[in-house]
């Protein structure tokens, strides 16, 4: 069995395969081939599905892992030999399972390294506790030398040895002051840097691990966020024309840097603040604060126009035939996410059943009397 993460090398034992039985009489065999090739392209799909699911960490070695998920998905066809394709099954049937539990070991044990953090803290206000505790018993032993002090009757004495203790308690809080301040460096710089993990973590969680930009769920909180204040926003849905066909003639990795490209692309039409987000599969969603439509359309018109790209990918030069359709939406008082959403959507339709490589904007509801 390849199982490609760090660390699990080794194949377990197989069992004996048991011996072949006929099938049950009631049992019908699959004999239609598009029957056959539309179970093969089921399969691909869940395999593209399980991609999403992968957490891309080097202690896991995900790329080597995603490479064999994609090559299996490449692999099954119609023609596919049933060696090869049971080979697969073999390896899906144990390497996902196994994957999967690797992953959940792997977020129990920073769960587990979040909770020392935290344990780490409280250790530090006990140990702050316990000096404290310190220094007010050798407070109280000066406080007690000094009763003892204005009790002798040579007044010379007195003063010397007052000076002596105010001298040595003046000693004890400015030790006291610097143990403190360096404890409070060094809590400090622990809870910047955890701070800063904490808001890599949460941005990492909202992300779409293959383009960088925000995942579905992401960026329909920041759609609600928006949406919740007084600013208005305007909203542009955007499909990567004939996608599958890229996939299909030129293979799903050249597809990913199609996908990946057309992130790069919407970030060059995007300001300060606006948000990129990947809806699903090809379809992309940018969402700008305070732009009409109209001129969210014509920015992003001529980057949608039918043209031919070429370049390299894995030492093989590729040519793809690259458009964009767009529907762009306005907010409205009183929207939810899901009504401008579906605004936008409609004006994506409507610009496919245009021809496709253009840029469509919604009629904005008109708003409703008090």
């Amino acid at each position: 069995m390849d199982l490609p993460f760090r660390g699990f090398g080794r194949k377990p034992a197989q069992p004996a395969p048991a011996a072949p039985t006929a099938p049950p009489a009631s049992a019908t065999p699959v004999t239609n081939p598009a029957q056959a090739a539309a179970a093969l392209q089921l399969a691909q799909e869940l395999l593209h599905g399980v991609e999403q699911f992968v957490l891309s960490t080097p202690d896991l070695d995900a790329p080597r892992f995603l490479d064999r998920i994609r090559r299996t998905a490449a692999e099954l066809t119609p023609q596919v030999e049933l060696d090869t394709l049971e080979g697969h099954r073999r390896w899906a049937a144990d390497a996902l399972s196994t994957f999967g539990q690797l992953q959940r070991r792997y977020l129990a044990e920073r769960e587990e390294e979040m909770w020392r953090l935290l344990k780490l803290y409280q250790d530090h206000q006990q140990l702050d506790g316990a000096d404290n505790v310190k220094f007010n018993e050798s407070l109280r032993e000066s406080h007690q030398r000094i009763t003892d002090v204005v009790r002798l009757d040579d007044l010379r004495q007195v003063r010397e040895k007052l000076e002596t203790e105010l001298q040595r308690a003046g000693n004890l809080v400015d030790e006291k002051a610097r143990i403190d301040q360096a404890r409070a460096s060094m809590l400090e710089a622990q809870v910047k840097q955890l701070e800063v993990a904490l808001t890599a973590a949460r941005h990492d969680a909202a992300r779409d691990p293959l383009t960088g930009a925000y995942h579905r769920g992401g960026f329909e909180a920041e759609l609600q966020s928006l949406l919740q204040s007084s600013t208005s926003c305007t909203l542009a849905m955007i499909d990567v024309d004939n996608f599958k066909g890229i996939n299909d003639t030129l293979g799903h990795l050249v597809g990913d840097h199609i996908l990946k490209m057309t992130v790069q692309l919407l970030g060059r039409v995007s300001r300060p603040g606006d948000v990129i987000g990947r809806f699903g599969g090809d379809e992309f969603c940018l969402l700008v604060p305070g732009l009409a439509p109209e001129r969210l359309a014509d920015r992003i018109q001529p980057h949608a126009e039918p043209r031919n790209i070429e370049f390299t990918f894995e030492q093989r030069m590729c040519s793809v035939r690259f458009s964009l359709s767009v529907g762009v939406a306005s907010s409205a008082a009183g929207d939810t996410p899901d009504m401008l959403i579906r605004r936008a959507d409609e004006a994506l339709y409507e610009a496919k059943r245009g021809g496709k490589g253009v840029a469509r904007v919604a009629r904005t509801p008109a708003p409703q009397a008090a």
